[in-house]
């Protein structure tokens, strides 16, 4: 727990202390008397700072023995074979680097990874947040700090990752807040975070405010405070605090609409993707509707797509939005006409297979298009009309649509999802043109559908 026991009264008012790993458990409203773990996990060295799985069958925690510049703090793994926990392991030197300090372990929600507190080769400031994953045999691989984003020149301490609101809380000296330790939050994973935040005086003091943990459901939680002051000769007094937590709520919901009808489309897909690359997704139900959660401080992209149809995108921001507030974003979906759709505007230069300027600006649409689009794969065709000769119109109408073809590739679509063709003046809009408005209209770049089954690469 997170006071510090002294070991005898004699040593009190010397300030020698040990800390040693606790359990309780709480029965209605009442706490059980806590019960110290014991051996072999405690020692006559310190224990603290732990985080369990969530089968609470293995535990991480810190380990010390003399002072920071003068002995050892390090992170060490114990499992729960039956009901008694395994000799502890110290971790390898990619978390316990030799001569440096290694402390405070969190796990990430995967338990693919494990932040932790040091003050290695690489910090910003005295003391920083670092990760390091695990690999097949759980073994650690060299560490990352989490950077300047979360880390300051001071010391930057206790990670705790909310699996639920993909949240990292900890405690920083390095910044303005209401005093000493304060809490502070960030949403993100690894080393892509969003803007920092104080997590505000409900739960922050004067004084040093440390090891915020949540629930899962995020209703409440606990965190260690010195706020009430040392009484006499207590020497270290930190305190453990529970609140409850009742953050603004963030929702999205709407509806999917056929785009010329307004009648509901179900078992639409709506993807969204924040800021970092974090996906989730959901359909919509059987009355066009939809509802997804988002979270605090980002910005969000959405897709909504449906076979048959073309999709539909929108983006919406949570930042500095300080209340709870659902947002609405509907969909509307156009369905996908059988065979060819005119690209109008594309203008090419006479006896000349060059874009020009302004077909550019029309293509870009088409790559926005693609993009949104991304799971179909078109076929791109050039129309001449039928003045001159066969051949030279269609080779000419071959070269203007690999031109399209080559256009689209620069700007990122995958050749894979394109193919070109010419038809010269195989396929006559007016077969009997006479005006130039009507030869206008036999000169034509189209594209149609060849499948809506493409799966984009980053979706292996």
């Amino acid at each position: 727990r997170p006071e510090c026991i002294p070991i005898d009264k004699k040593k009190h008012k010397k300030g020698i202390y040990t800390t040693d790993l606790f359990k309780t458990e709480k029965h209605g409203n009442t706490w059980t008397s806590p019960e110290n773990i014991g051996l072999p996990v405690n020692t006559s060295a310190n224990e603290g700072a732990v985080t369990l799985t969530y089968d609470k069958r293995t535990m991480y925690f810190t380990r010390w023995s003399g002072e920071k510049n003068n002995g050892e703090y390090a992170i060490y793994r114990s499992k729960k074979l039956n009901d008694n926990w395994s000799e502890p392991e110290k971790l390898n030197e990619n978390v316990n680097l030799s001569g440096f300090v290694s402390m405070q372990p969190a796990l990430s929600p995967n338990e693919d990874f494990i932040y932790f507190t040091s003050n290695r080769p690489g910090s910003y400031g005295k003391m920083d947040i670092w990760y390091s994953e695990f690999d097949e045999n759980g073994n650690n691989l060299p560490p990352h700090n989490l950077g300047d984003r979360v880390n300051t020149d001071q010391d930057d301490v206790a990670p705790f990752y909310h699996a639920t609101s993909q949240h990292l809380y900890f405690s920083s000296e390095g910044r303005k807040g209401f005093g000493g330790f304060d809490i502070y939050k960030v949403y993100g994973h690894k080393e892509q975070w969003t803007k920092i935040y104080n997590a505000g005086f409900l739960y922050n003091s004067s004084r040093d405010d440390i090891y915020f943990t949540l629930s899962l459901d995020g209703t409440k939680g606990f965190l260690s405070s010195d706020r009430e002051g040392c009484k006499g000769d207590e020497g270290s007094c930190y305190k453990l605090f529970m609140f409850y937590y009742n953050p603004p709520k963030y929702t999205v919901s709407g509806y999917v609409y056929k785009e010329n009808t307004k009648k509901i489309i179900p078992n639409a897909l709506i993807s969204v993707e924040d800021t970092y690359g974090s996906i989730s997704s959901t359909l919509s139900d059987k009355d066009g509707f939809y509802e997804m959660p988002l979270h605090d401080n980002a910005n969000y992209y959405f897709k909504c797509k449906k076979t048959s149809y073309f999709g539909d995108d929108g983006m919406i921001s949570t930042n500095d939005v300080e209340k709870s507030k659902n947002f609405k974003q509907d969909f509307y979906l156009e369905r996908i006409p059988i065979g060819e759709i005119e690209i109008p505007g594309i203008l090419y230069d006479y006896d000349s297979a060059d874009l020009r300027s302004e077909s550019k600006l029309i293509l870009d649409d088409l790559v926005n298009f693609l993009m949104l689009n991304d799971n179909i794969v078109i076929e791109i065709a050039s129309h001449t009309d039928n003045r001159g000769n066969d051949n030279y119109n269609f080779k000419l109408s071959q070269e203007r649509a690999r031109a399209v073809y080559d256009y689209l590739v620069q700007k990122e679509i995958v050749d894979e999802r394109l193919s070109s063709v010419g038809w010269g003046e195989k396929k006559l809009l007016i077969e009997d043109a006479q005006t130039d408005k009507e030869h206008q209209k036999n000169r034509r770049t189209t594209f149609k559908i060849l499948s809506e089954d493409y799966i984009p690469k980053d979706n292996y």
